[in-house]
């Protein structure tokens, strides 16, 4: 009963006479009312009619990625929720730029905690330090968290590592006060992250701290009254009201004691009534929110009585007062009776479930039978709710199975062959009923399917209680206010007793005489009633496996296999040993489609690794040549897949090279064959150095091997004395039986005179110092290193180029003309990256490579981050452009690369043939390392 009570029975005697002077305004200033006002359930019209712009599909989708904005609406989550936030802040910092930063603002309001964060559909792994210890351990991942609260400091990690950043550095003054975000560090690895930088930077967090009208306490809590209690009186994103004069307290506590009962569930245990997980942001209409909030009318209504804002949550209040023809200032009118055409008898709908990771879900729907048989031309049915066995039926049961309703023709035990709809003698027994129509609902802040299935229920049959009533009533009337019972007992409508629901009450002055104007809606307990019988379990949600293209398959099996079935002739008779590798093919389509599999070797006692074979990923077998008979050797195959990313290794090991019967004779060796072209120096060590030793320069040798062919060959150390200062020479012996041992090592500033002589060997080149200078140690010939695998034409790698070799060079003025290699250095293990051009082209050799970018000097690859590369590109119609392109430096670790020499000259290099770079400049950088 309202407060405004003991004002009217004051008043009451005055009913039916006119009110003295002065009366009136007695009587409305003790209702806090006016003549024409109204008590609306419903509450703050203005704000909640209409149709909504919330959509729960697009909003979830517009935060389950990390979205980039300059200025975005802000957000703010109730319960439990995940969020995939707003890019603020990106940087990039270290000496190469390897470490990627990102500040990732999720909420406007302090939260309680964050419970997960995921990359896409990775979660974190984090130990107390934030540091990633699962997927990305090693570095590759740091995480600081923000909660919102009050006077929080910057980053601390984020301000120390981006301090040298001038202007765009995260500085202490950026505190986000009142925002929960999270600042993440990257050390960039495309083997860590080979899509890039993740999508989707979400967390699972419990939100926004929220007072609790009983307690006065503020915290983290899902109930659904304290919830609209703080969006209420939320200046920033709710509707601002004043929290000590504009909200009724006494029916939003009611609220929230009715919220917290625990409701039985199908599968166990309970649940709270009313719970509020879910968010918006100021994009929105209070009003829209709000009615998010409380889902249907039969779940909860507000209203806006004497300055105040109140609430009630669903439930049946029994009445307390009733009402007959007597209390009639006039004929009711019978205002509302649902049409066919807006009659429903299902509820079907979605809300964002946890078990599918916060995506809309659809909950189990929930039909009444008894409805369906109605609509259908079967009135007067029995709801037995859902099909089942065993149980008996009575004639006029209505059950719902296999998305129809049916209704019971004779009275029967359940069994098989009288399943309606399904068993063979189910038309004996039941009569279909199709007239199924169907409500579509969202419930936008709600994350578990049993409260779903109650909201639906009751939204069900509040609209099925189809009669709406205006009632002009006399004074007595106004004992009731929205949302109120009362029962009404009306010859013309042959009600006795009948239930409804106050929905508006508007006071009014008619003629001389003051009355009240009932609004009512039709209601009874059914409507919120609930038993664990009414509900029907999800689905199990299947498990979603996506290809992680980050973790790589190893190969399975592998077999090593020497001897007289592997070996090989050569055209001048010469068998040369061979290992077989073979292997079982990994399980993964990512190396199967498009990727490699790499074959390394070693004698047993080496420690250094020799590259084999480069073959395809669905490949099961390789052949190292080269190998030495009745020696031990070491075999490890990995994998690498189409994105780029290696895996783990497998090795067989110690395998002793089965030998075969082999000869060689000097007179086999040609003028094509002699030096750096049949042979390599074992490790890829070059064994020469020079020294200034007073008035000229001293060569040493020291002693190394050859791998020939037919076998190695080991030769002594040595030196050559009295050579020029800050020149260049070509070390050889003259070795006619390749016997090794003890030579003499000459030295010339001329290939030429090293391949003039069929029994000369090539040994390598060296650079002297100048007069005072430091030493130097071998192949320091000017040029870049490429890694083994590069193309430098259509037909050629680095691996197997050849002095006198044409490769493409720029030759200044947009011109390219191919240009005769001079010298290639053996296989050398160094630190690698990768240049990778908008483009597409891609080049990847030693970190110390000099290149020359557009619009700058001379550097080291590893410091061309964000600069242009002059590209070469194979065009459709077989011509090739010329064009910069700006390029993202990629550490690639440690690869086996070549030295080439082409006088002055770049000359194009890269992953593709068709798309190459010019990277290699003989002038040396102005800050060598």
């Amino acid at each position: 009963m309202p407060p405004v009570i003991a004002a009217i029975a004051a008043l009451v005697h005055v009913i039916g006479v006119g009110l003295a002077a002065g009366g009136w305004t007695a009587f409305l200033t003790a209702t806090a009312l006016s003549v024409g006002s109204s008590l609306v359930l419903g509450g703050i019209t203005k704000l909640i009619k209409g149709s909504t712009n919330l959509s729960l599909q697009s909003d979830t989708a517009n935060h389950s990625v990390t979205i980039k904005q300059a200025a975005g609406y802000r957000r703010f989550r109730y319960g439990k929720g995940d969020d995939g936030g707003t890019l603020t802040y990106a940087a990039s910092s270290g000496a190469n730029s390897e470490y990627f930063h990102m500040v990732v603002t999720y909420w406007a309001h302090q939260i309680k905690a964050i419970d997960a964060i995921i990359f896409d559909d990775y979660q974190l792994v984090l130990d107390g330090a934030g540091n990633e210890i699962g997927k990305y351990a090693g570095g590759f991942c740091f995480v600081e968290m923000k909660l919102g609260a009050p006077g929080e400091p910057a980053f601390p990690g984020l301000v120390a590592d981006t301090a040298g950043l001038g202007a765009a550095a995260w500085t202490a003054s950026c505190r986000q006060d009142g925002f929960a975000s999270i600042h993440v560090k990257l050390k960039l690895d495309p083997s860590k992250f080979p899509n890039g930088v993740p999508q989707a930077v979400k967390v699972v967090a419990r939100c926004k701290l929220v007072k609790d009208p009983r307690t006065g306490v503020t915290d983290y809590t899902d109930n659904l009254a304290c919830c609209i209690r703080d969006y209420a009186i939320d200046p920033i994103f709710g509707m601002g009201f004043d929290e000590a004069t504009e909200i009724n307290d006494t029916t939003f506590i009611a609220a929230a004691n009715l919220a917290d009962e625990n409701v039985p569930q199908l599968a166990g245990g309970t649940k709270h009534r009313y719970t509020c997980n879910g968010g918006s942001d100021t994009s929105k209409k209070p009003g829209d929110v709000l009615k998010g909030m409380l889902a249907n009318e039969a779940n909860g209504k507000s209203a806006w009585i004497a300055g105040q804002l109140n609430l009630w949550l669903g439930s049946y209040r029994a009445p307390e007062l009733s009402f007959n023809d007597d209390d009639l200032r006039g004929a009711p009118q019978l205002t509302g009776r649902t049409s066919r055409s807006e009659l429903y008898n299902a509820v079907r709908g979605i809300f964002v479930s946890p078990e599918s990771g916060y995506q809309p879900t659809d909950f189990p729907s929930v039909v009444n039978p008894a409805y369906v048989a109605d609509d259908s031309g079967f009135p007067g049915c029995a709801n037995r709710s859902y099909w089942l066995t065993p149980i008996a039926y009575a004639v006029n049961d209505a059950v719902f199975n296999k998305g129809f309703a049916y209704v019971c023709t004779n009275a029967h035990v359940s069994g098989a062959l009288t399943e309606p709809g399904a068993g063979a003698n189910w038309a004996m027994v039941w009569v279909l009923c199709p007239e199924l129509h169907w409500k579509d609902v969202e419930y936008a802040f709600v994350n578990n399917a049993s409260e779903c299935q109650r909201l639906a229920k009751m939204d069900l049959e509040y609209g099925r209680r189809m009669f709406t009533v205006m009632n002009p009533m006399k004074l007595k009337g106004y004992q009731v206010q929205p949302p109120e019972t009362l029962q009404l007992t009306q010859q013309a409508m042959n009600w006795v007793n009948k239930t409804f629901e106050m929905r508006l009450s508007s006071l009014l002055m008619d003629g001389m005489y003051l009355g009240v104007n009932h609004t009512l809606k039709e209601v009874d307990s059914g409507i919120w009633s609930w038993s664990i019988l009414d509900e029907r379990l999800m689905g199990a949600f299947p498990s979603v496996v996506t290809a992680d293209p980050s973790v790589v398959a190893a190969v399975t099996g592998l077999t090593l296999v020497s001897g007289s079935a592997t070996v090989v002739t050569r055209g001048d008779g010469v068998k040369l040993s061979r290992i077989r590798v073979t292997w079982n093919q990994p399980i993964d389509q990512f190396v199967l489609a498009g990727g490699k599999i790499f074959v390394e070797f070693k004698k047993h006692a080496d420690p250094n690794w020799i590259p084999g074979d480069e073959v395809d990923g669905a490949a099961q077998e390789s052949y190292l040549s080269g190998v030495d008979d009745n020696v031990a050797y070491d075999v490890r195959v990995r994998c690498r897949n189409s994105a780029g990313v290696y895996g783990a290794y497998v090795s067989a090991l110690n395998h002793t090279v089965s030998p075969v019967t082999s000869h060689i004779t000097q007179g086999a060796l040609t003028s094509s064959t002699i030096g750096n072209k049949n042979s390599t120096i074992v490790g890829g060590v070059n064994p020469l150095s020079a020294a200034d030793v007073g008035a000229s320069v001293t060569v040493s040798i020291a002693a190394f091997q050859l791998q020939f062919g037919f076998g190695r060959v080991s030769y002594n150390a040595s030196s050559i004395a009295g050579l020029s200062y800050n020149t260049g020479y070509f070390i050889y012996c003259v070795d006619a039986l390749l016997a090794g041992g003890a030579v003499t090592y000459l030295a010339t500033t001329s290939f030429d005179v090293v391949v003039a002589n069929v029994n000369n060997v090539y040994i390598g080149s060296v650079g002297t110092p100048a007069s005072g200078g430091s030493g130097t140690g071998g192949g320091g010939e000017p040029g870049g290193c490429c890694c083994i695998d590069q193309w430098f034409s259509e037909h050629g790698v680095i691996e197997v180029a050849e002095v006198g070799d044409l490769f493409d060079c720029y030759v200044g003025d947009g011109e390219v003309e191919p240009r005769m290699l001079e010298q290639m250095g053996p296989p050398k293990f160094v630190p690698c990256v990768a240049l990778v051009a908008e483009n597409g082209a891609e080049w990847r050799g030693s970190s110390d490579t000099t290149v020359h970018p557009k619009d700058s000097e001379p550097c080291f690859a590893e410091h061309a981050h964000r600069s242009q590369m002059k590209t070469y590109l194979l065009q459709q119609d077989g011509s090739w452009k010329l064009e910069w392109s700006p390029i993202r430096v990629i550490p690639l670790g440690m690869r086996w690369v070549r030295q080439g020499y082409i006088g002055k000259s770049e000359f194009a290099a890269g992953v593709d043939w068709k798309k190459r770079m010019f990277t290699h400049n003989s002038v040396p950088p102005p800050d060598p390392k």
